[in-house]
């Protein structure tokens, strides 16, 4: 790992705890099948990264390979790297002895002093340093970290004595964790009074299972952890199911489904993976555990609509991944204008179940404004659904359902978001009855008209950040989407959208880190993520990561023009001629309007220099001028 990272606009000095891991040998898998083990590696990290906001800490920078995290304690950045190794063993376990991924972590305790752009100081390096000492699937840390940490975690600890570490001054002295609890024995220095308490404490809890049992309470309702304050667990929410005998119907549990997600995301201390990483579920049946390996979720919401004149039955209910058991399950016979106050309902139901501290008021945040009318509600949900499709005559289909969405209730923010989105792909992908300015002009309008009529709905805000990005207003968008993403804080799409745009307003390191976050939020995700962090990776001048990443994108969404755009710029610089004009014959084949002469429309940099470093790569691939 690099002994000076570059992370995120921070500009102070503290004092923190810095957990520093690559994967031993990584360089020999990629050597062995490089797209087996960029999938490999992204399954691991969507699982293993959200553990470090589960222990109180935060990612600061994702390398390749690497992971660097800072805690507020050494307790927590210990206790996360023994959790990180315990959960990887079990996690190769299922692996072939040459396809196992293994984890090399160092902590070390020390200042570190941020700038606009990097991280410096030696609590990072020796951190670094530590990491490389390690044995594959160990752990090393310092020994301060060992003075903080020890008789305070489960795991033992053997000297390392003193050893010198490349550019750092002083020896440091060096703790191997011993990970193996059985193995421990007098190392783990437990003391009489710890014991005693930890007995005690068992003895409590038998009695009181005990006693419940007694009184016939359900000893898992009272015992289950009410708060986690550190912990931020996944939830992925499967498409409910139309039992309705019309796949007409379809369009009213797609949008229950997305609802749902939209006022999970709201939550705080939630990571909720959006509906693309869900949406190839449908209709499919689910093996639950497997579904959570597969998306990182340690819960899953399955649920049914059926209607039948103005009734509807939805069911839903929660389930633990890897145990496959149902923590809550419902069943709501209401009329269909109840269908907002349903929505709600499973919210606070879902919320109240988690292993986390959600108050009222967070839940009270979570409601968004709904309609007047059901019927404005019916038609953005058919709109919504056709705008997905974004085909040509789909989106002229939705312009006629938003806008009768919005004559049924004019001041339906949700949906005139929605109508302006239509008229920017107009600009953006010249498809729909309106393209190049006046697409746009129309577009603004729209957006600032919803934006003020509702600041906090998603789409509304969205739509205008995305329009004020390619109108070179990118402060301005970057603003609302931070403001959307404090809002909406466990959305991946926003964390997608505000790291592509700080892509564009040059600063692509933070950009690559929050696409890479948004990428394991959503692991199914199959186009953005992968082109937009290799246009990050240009920008940073780390153009074999670039080519890599590219290379996966074009592999998994051949029909995604920037996948090609970016390949062409990357190629052209890395000299690899016939490859840059490939791929900008395939960027002009899926896109003929896109050209040397139009393309800084829908590359809105911030520098110039940016833009026109794209624009000579482009050049160099052949690129039609018009």
């Amino acid at each position: 790992m690099a002994e000076i990272i570059e992370v995120r606009h921070l500009q102070d000095r503290r004092l923190v705890a810095i957990l520093a891991a690559d994967i031993a040998g990584y360089s020999r898998l990629m050597g062995q099948d490089e797209a087996a083990t960029i999938a490999d590696l992204k399954a691991h990290q969507a699982v293993v990264l959200p553990m470090v906001g589960q222990y109180g800490g935060q990612i600061i920078d994702l390398a390749g390979d690497g992971i660097l995290g800072e805690f507020p304690s050494a307790v927590r950045a210990v206790e996360c790297a023994v959790a990180i190794q315990r959960t990887m063993a079990d996690r190769n376990r299922e692996a072939s002895q040459d396809r196992r991924m293994l984890l090399r972590i160092g902590v070390h305790l020390g200042d570190i002093v941020h700038d606009d752009k990097r991280v410096y100081g030696d609590g990072v390096n020796v951190a670094a340093r530590l990491e490389q000492l390690a044995t594959p699937g160990g752990i090393c840390v310092s020994k301060i970290v060992f003075k903080e940490v020890e008789r305070k975690i489960e795991a033992g600890f053997e000297s390392l004595g003193e050893q010198k570490l490349k550019n750092i001054t002083e020896p440091v002295g060096i703790y191997r964790v011993l990970l193996d609890t059985a193995a421990v024995g007098t190392l783990r220095q437990e003391t009489w009074r710890h014991a005693i308490r930890r007995r005690w404490r068992r003895a409590v809890a038998i009695a009181m299972v005990a006693a419940l049992a007694v009184a016939g309470v359900g000893v898992w309702q009272f015992l289950r952890p009410q708060s986690a304050p550190s912990g931020f667990p996944s939830i992925a929410v499967l498409p409910f199911v139309n039992l309705s005998g019309d796949k007409d119907e379809d369009y009213f549990s797609d949008g229950l489904t997305e609802d749902l997600l939209t006022d999970l995301a709201r939550l705080p201390r939630l990571v909720v993976l959006s509906r693309n990483a869900t949406a190839g579920y449908k209709g499919q049946t689910v093996d639950v555990p497997r579904v959570g390996r597969d998306l990182g979720a340690r819960y899953i919401v399955e649920g049914s609509v059926q209607r039948a004149g103005d009734q509807m039955r939805v069911t839903a209910q929660l389930i633990e991944a890897s145990s496959n058991a149902h923590v809550w399950a419902q069943r709501y016979d209401r009329p269909t204008k109840d269908v907002f106050a349903v929505q709600d309902e499973i919210t606070a139901s879902i919320a109240g179940s988690l292993v986390v501290n959600i108050s009222q008021e967070d839940l009270e945040r979570a409601k968004r404004k709904p309609p007047t009318s059901l019927s404005a509600y019916e038609l953005f949900l058919r709109g919504h659904e056709q705008l997905f499709a974004q085909q040509p005559e789909s989106l002229s289909r939705a312009i006629e359902l938003f806008d009768q969405a919005i004559a049924a209730d004019p001041t339906y923010a949700d949906a005139i978001g929605q109508l302006s989105q239509v008229y920017f792909l107009g600009f953006v992908l010249h498809r729909g009855p309106l393209v190049g300015q006046a697409a746009i002009d129309r577009a603004t309008q729209l957006a600032q008209r919803a934006v003020t009529l509702d600041p906090t709905s998603l789409y509304a805000g969205t739509a205008l950040a995305q329009i004020y990005l390619f109108s070179h207003r990118i402060d301005e968008a970057v603003a609302i989407l931070q403001s959307l993403l404090a809002a909406n804080p466990g959305s991946d799409v926003l964390q997608l959208r505000l790291g592509d745009t700080y892509t564009y307003a040059g600063q692509p390191e933070r950009g690559v880190a929050l696409l890479r976050q948004a990428l394991l939020l959503n692991p199914r995700s199959a186009t953005y993520p992968h082109a937009f962090i290799g246009r990050g990776l240009l920008l940073l001048n780390r153009l074999d990561e670039a080519a890599t990443e590219i290379k996966l994108c074009i592999e998994l969404a051949s029909g995604f023009r920037p996948c090609h755009e970016v390949a062409a710029v990357i190629y052209a610089e890395l000299g690899r001629l016939d490859e840059a004009r490939v791929a900008a014959v395939e960027a002009h084949r899926l896109d003929p309007s896109f050209t040397l002469t139009s393309a800084p429309d829908v590359l809105p940099f911030k520098n110039p220099k940016d833009l026109q470093r794209f624009l000579d790569g482009l050049r160099k691939a052949g690129l039609p001028e018009r």
